[in-house]
């Protein structure tokens, strides 16, 4: 997990699909990002690349190749790492 803040917000993300796990006010201590309930949805906020949704049978052709994609695409699925980070960001 990557943990950002500043004196307005805490936001937290995985490393796992680059997904907001959570956004909390420094204030109000809100949690402003979904919160993950298995019973409807396990996920939060994790990138949908290249595709939001489902593409006919799974596969996609590209310059005359065909690809297997799963549903939203693969970055979801993927392990990002953090390259930088600097606490001069300010909202």
């Amino acid at each position: 997990m990557t943990i950002l803040k500043n004196d307005l917000l805490e936001v937290e993300l995985n490393a796992k699909g680059a997904e907001i796990i959570k956004i909390v006010g420094q204030k109000d201590n809100m949690n402003y990002m979904w919160r993950r309930d298995p019973v409807q949805w396990a996920n939060s906020a994790p990138i949908l690349f290249p595709i939001v949704g489902a593409i006919n049978n799974n596969e996609c052709r590209i310059d005359g190749k065909t690809y297997t994609m799963t549903q939203h695409g693969f970055a979801r699925h993927n392990e990002f790492m953090t390259h930088q980070l600097s606490d001069t960001c300010r909202i």
